[in-house]
């Protein structure tokens, strides 16, 4: 491939246009880097090993890879002496950075050599290069690096083609091509684009809002609920990716500067590169965590929770089945590796012959690759491991599975209560929409015909009950679903009951009063209040009278300050009407007390209000007040 194939520029395909000049970056490693035995060096002089960071090359040099006479300083050293393609770039330098080939991970430096923007500048470049033998024994990695744009799909195509000489004397070849849009708000979904990002920034930080609540709400133990741990994931994944975000654009505005400034030049999207495959990553973590909350939300589902139970019946034995099965695994990895690896490609290291022997549990068969190695061993590991993995440990596995499916859908075969909740909400969503759930109107069936003729009274009389029978069959529906919202009330104050015993167990320090009651709260300064209709809630602070104070008005003489439940006859709320009539009554001891009557109503969602008088429970604290009930308000 040449830099451009024509003046305008235009790569052979005459749709991607080159951004900026291709490059040649060649990495090299140190003398005598194969071997420490002094035997060895002594027989293999210019021994040259693997290519690692630590033996990289990174001195200056003359054409033909001539070493700089040491009493020259290297400040001296000109680019006629030294030309560039001799001359060590660090990463910084080449805003490179590492990337991972065939055999091992490669730095972002090396000696570059810029091909220019014309296919007869590169073929210059080239011969020339090779006239001086910039390509030796000490050659490791040759990079081809260049960048193209296709206008018509607006994206840029980063490219890297890696040549890796080996030591035995091989080449590995390695490609990335990573693409990438630079100009995200243009077209005719810009706005779309950008609305669609600012409202999943608002509900990022709306879910933070959540989640910080619950944190500061529950502490530590918040950390103990696993789907806790999930939503607290999702949002950290989230807000790095809104960071990345904006590093992006930062790199992006740098990179279309320097090519704006010379666009005659190589212009390394690497960095750039980086941060967007990091911020694909967060992306990808964020969308893996929504996906498995799905499972939460869909918990009342049968089938969901079938699964959810027999994941969490078959752990230990599946934890159990692992380690085993590890333990026979591993051998023919291992196996596998050392008698093959010099002569297949998919069992060259460790990890690609750990992916080999794993496809071949899915079905991929090595049996000729194999036979043709080695007419024995090849053959005799093939047949063992499908033997041993295949035939027994796989089986071993499905049958676990089974046996933890099979007990658990025989506990939720019959389920007391009916979890499908999920079905009960859509009923009566359509109910608080008014898409005929409550309509006595019979949708007639299919393939059931409605008309009004002329018929015998016979069959009048036969669809009448055909009629009467569709309209039983929606009663019977309707009670079903009362009774479900019945149950769900009875539910909801079950769990009100719950919530005041855990209050009342988390703060001893609080009593309760009986609402058929009537109570008198005696204050520390011995001033009485009398208390005739209470409030379901928590006093936080109730201001009295001393003794021998007169009667004020009822703004002055009571500072109270409450919750109430939004439960109330199972009605959306209740509204407190705040009507404090302080008397005058005949004292218990023979001092003058103050009293107050607290009168409250509920309402409906169109404000009717409800005359019926309410009754619930005050809780006041033990520790400054003290509390005597009887029939007649007296102590």
């Amino acid at each position: 491939m040449a830099p451009a194939d024509s003046e305008d520029g235009l790569m052979i395909d005459r749709t991607s246009a080159l951004v900026g000049m291709a490059r040649l970056r060649q990495l090299r490693v140190l003398d005598d880097t194969c071997s420490d035995i002094p035997i060895i060096r002594y027989l293999a002089r210019g021994c040259y090993g693997l290519y690692t960071m630590e033996d990289e090359e990174t001195n200056i040099y003359q054409p033909e890879w001539l070493p700089v006479p040491p009493n020259i300083p290297i400040e001296n050293i000109s680019y006629d002496m030294c030309p560039r393609p001799w001359r060590y770039h660090t990463a910084t330098k080449l805003k490179g950075v590492p990337l991972w080939g065939e055999t091992t991970i490669y730095s972002g430096g090396g000696y570059v050599a810029e091909l220019g923007y014309y296919r007869s500048k590169a073929f210059e470049v080239i011969t020339e290069l090779a006239h001086h033998k910039w390509i030796d024994r000490r050659t490791r990695g040759v990079f081809v690096e260049l960048t193209v744009y296709n206008a018509q799909v607006n994206l840029f195509s980063v490219i890297s083609l890696l040549a890796e000489a080996m030591p035995t004397g091989g080449v590995v070849t390695f490609r990335r091509i990573d693409t990438i849009r630079v100009y995200r708000y243009i077209g005719e979904l810009a706005n779309v684009a950008l609305a669609a990002e600012l409202i999943i920034a608002l509900v990022i930080l709306f879910l933070l809002y959540k989640v910080i609540k619950r944190l500061y709400h529950q502490r530590l133990a918040f950390f103990k609920k696993f789907w806790n741990l999930v939503d607290l994931l999702q949002v950290l994944f989230a807000l790095v990716s809104i960071a990345l975000y904006f590093v992006k654009m930062v790199n992006i505005n740098a990179t279309m500067k320097d090519l704006s400034e010379n666009p005659f030049v190589f212009v390394s999207f690497s960095l750039l590169l980086t941060w967007n495959e990091i911020d694909t990553y967060m992306i990808a973590f964020v969308v893996f965590l929504t996906t498995i909350k799905f499972l939460y939300l869909l918990r009342y589902n049968n089938h969901i929770r079938l699964l959810n139970k027999t994941f969490s019946n078959m752990r230990k034995e599946i934890l159990l089945f692992m380690v085993q099965f590890m333990f026979w695994f591993l051998p023919f990895v291992l196996m596998a590796h050392i008698a093959f690896g010099a002569h297949l490609q998919d069992f060259i290291s460790y990890p690609s012959a750990f992916q080999a022997m794993l496809n071949a549990l899915l079905g991929a068969s090595y049996f000729q690759d194999l036979q043709q190695v080695d007419r024995i061993i090849g053959p005799a590991l093939f047949l063992s491991y499908s033997l041993l993995m295949e035939l027994i440990l796989l089986n071993m596995f499905v049958s676990i599975i089974n046996e933890a499916f099979g007990s658990r859908e025989t506990e939720i075969g019959n389920p007391e209560t009916d979890p499908e909740l999920v079905e009960f909400i859509l009923k009566r969503l359509k109910g608080v929409l008014g898409l005929n759930l409550l309509s006595t109107t019979v949708t007639p069936e299919r393939n059931e015909k409605w008309y009004v003729d002329d018929s015998s009274d016979e069959e009048n009389d036969h669809r009448m009950i055909s009629t009467k029978i569709s309209f039983n069959v929606l009663d019977r529906k309707l009670e079903s679903l009362q009774n479900k919202f019945r149950k769900v009330s009875v539910m909801e104050e079950e769990e009100d009951n719950i919530l005041l015993e855990m209050i009342l167990i988390r703060e001893p320090s609080f009593a309760k009063v009986c609402p058929t009651e009537l109570a008198t709260i005696t204050c520390y300064n011995d001033s009485k209040i009398f208390i005739e209709s209470v409030l379901y809630g928590r006093a936080d602070n109730v201001t009295c009278l001393a003794p021998n104070q007169t009667i004020p008005s009822c703004s002055e003489s009571i500072d109270l300050s409450w919750r109430v439940t939004p439960y109330c006859q199972g009605l959306p709320y209740c509204v407190i009407n705040g009507t404090y009539d302080v008397q005058e009554k005949p004292p218990c001891d023979g001092n003058n007390a103050n009293y107050f009557n607290i009168a409250y109503s509920c309402k409906t969602i169109n404000y009717t209000e409800i005359d019926e008088k309410q009754s619930a429970t005050f809780l006041c604290p033990v520790g400054k007040y003290s509390f005597s009930t009887d029939s007649n308000g007296e102590e």
